[in-house]
């Protein structure tokens, strides 16, 4: 009784397998499928016996073609992938390497036609293929291509299978320098006021740079933690800190006090010298 199945299995020794409704795949010899032209995914019917080479086997006979699988669409070829790099330019030769890849394998069975400027790279030769690793390295020599030694442009064109892949080399520019930071004033920033009227200031410029005071008002200043009053000009500590003190010299008077280095001006600080209070002369007895 003729049976219908599908070619689900083809061996490259010339014979293959059937499906079978309801059981197990059926061995097809490769004279039924040559004399059938049955191919892979062929809707076909047969008849089941017993194989005659392998007893307690069965085979299938009497191939048909029912109906002719459906070609399959040839595989979409993968874009390729194009990446320039560039060395640097060395007496008017400027190193360039191209990586090609398929997807993320190296495209190796390609010829690839470079130009340069709209001229033919002719260093080491215009025509190249991809090592092993789909990179092509080659050079520039920058006057063969129209430029002078010290160019800084470059439109570089590869002809991969009959496609153009273009890029723009452009010389490395130096880095624009930074302006130079214009120097701030001193910070001044006040602690205490003693009993005393005598105003304790941390200064922070810069290490070893000299320190004064100057006041609208009179005043004597001094390194902190010293006896005497110099009113002479004091180098910064080593972190560039500096402790000052200050104090008003004239009774009632009051106004503002700058701290000075290297020219600069600090904002201005107001100090006060308040009169000492008047004490009543004692009652007559």
């Amino acid at each position: 009784m003729a049976e219908k199945g599908r070619i689900v299995k083809l061996n490259p020794k010339g014979f293959g397998f059937v499906s079978r409704a309801g059981g197990r795949d059926v061995f097809v010899p490769s004279f039924e499928l040559q004399r059938s032209r049955a191919g892979m995914n062929d809707e076909v019917e047969f008849e089941v016996g017993p194989d005659p080479r392998n007893p307690g086997k069965e085979m299938a006979s009497s191939l048909t073609v029912v109906a002719k699988a459906a070609p399959s669409a040839p595989p979409t070829p993968l874009a390729l992938g194009v990446a320039w790099k560039f060395g640097t330019v060395v007496k008017g030769f400027l190193p360039v390497m191209i990586v090609v890849m398929r997807g993320n394998v190296a495209a190796l069975d390609l010829i690839v036609k470079l130009m340069a400027n709209g001229k033919r790279v002719s260093n080491p030769k215009a025509t190249l293929s991809p090592d092993s690793a789909g990179t092509v390295t080659f050079v520039v020599e920058l006057v063969k291509v129209g430029l002078p030694m010290d160019a800084n442009q470059c439109v570089l064109m590869a002809q991969i299978n009959g496609q153009i892949y273009s890029t723009l080399w452009e010389a490395a520019k130096a880095p624009a320098p930074t302006p130079a930071k214009p120097p701030e004033p001193p910070k001044v920033e006040r602690l205490n006021i003693s009993t005393d009227r005598i105003y304790t200031y941390r200064v922070t410029f810069a290490p070893g740079v000299e320190v004064n005071v100057e006041g609208v008002i009179p005043i004597q200043f001094r390194q902190h933690g010293k006896i005497s009053w110099s009113n002479q000009p004091v180098p910064a500590e080593p972190d560039g800190t500096l402790m000052v003190e200050v104090q008003v010299t004239q009774d009632g008077a009051r106004g503002d006090v700058f701290f000075l280095a290297a020219g600069l001006r600090s904002k201005p600080e107001y100090v006060t010298h308040v009169n000492p209070p008047v004490r009543p002369a004692p009652a007559k007895k």
